[in-house]
């Protein structure tokens, strides 16, 4: 198995079955080539963070894996980047974002887009944001209802595909403080939405 961000020989397959829109076909080909080697860079980055370092790799890669899989056709382009290259930043910012969940104590689902800790629930926004006939809604309320810098957290979460590390970098805050705003503005869109129910 080669590692993810080198060239590749696997990469030009994976890609000409991108270009012919055979988005399953090209990730179970990106899944096999690309797993055992990104699974073991996760491993060594959070060996010494984590009680057990290979639970976790398995479960970070299979969620990144799954991530790259809802990217495949909308937010990949074949021409800009090969699929290793795109696998490996998907891998270094998700291993940041797990240091980061450890160092305070956030949990970040990858696949469900929800963050909690002991005292704040956010909403799901898969199901409640994504919705195509409710995001000009959405968008109207954050507007509406939240502070010009929680509505541009909201909306660079949601719907620029942000993590929250990297929110908190580009606004030069915490990212406890960013998920603490973000889910209390999330509770507050959510509210309104179930009193407008």
């Amino acid at each position: 198995m080669r590692d993810a961000g080198r060239d590749s020989p696997e990469d030009d397959e994976i890609q000409r079955l991108i270009k012919m829109r055979k988005f399953t076909e090209a990730f179970t080909k990106a899944y096999l080539a690309f797993k055992r080697a990104t699974k073991a860079r996760i491993k060594g980055a959070l060996r010494g963070n984590v009680d057990d370092p290979e639970a976790e790799a398995e479960d970070l890669s299979q969620k990144i894996f799954t991530e790259f899989f809802r990217l495949l056709p909308t937010r990949y382009d074949p021409n800009i980047s090969k699929v290793s290259t795109y696998l490996y930043y998907i891998t270094t910012r998700r291993i940041q974002d797990r240091l980061k969940e450890i160092k305070y104590n956030i949990s970040y689902d990858l696949v469900s887009g929800k963050i909690e800790d002991e005292e704040h629930h956010s909403p799901n926004p898969e199901t409640l944001f994504l919705d195509q006939e409710k995001v000009e809604i959405v968008k109207r309320a954050i507007l509406n209802l939240l502070t010009h810098f929680d509505g541009q957290i909201v909306m660079s979460f949601l719907y620029g595909g942000l993590s929250v590390t990297d929110i908190a970098r580009a606004a030069n805050r915490s990212p406890k403080n960013i998920y603490t705003r973000l889910a209390k503005s999330c509770a507050k869109l959510q509210k309104e939405f179930e009193c407008d129910e």
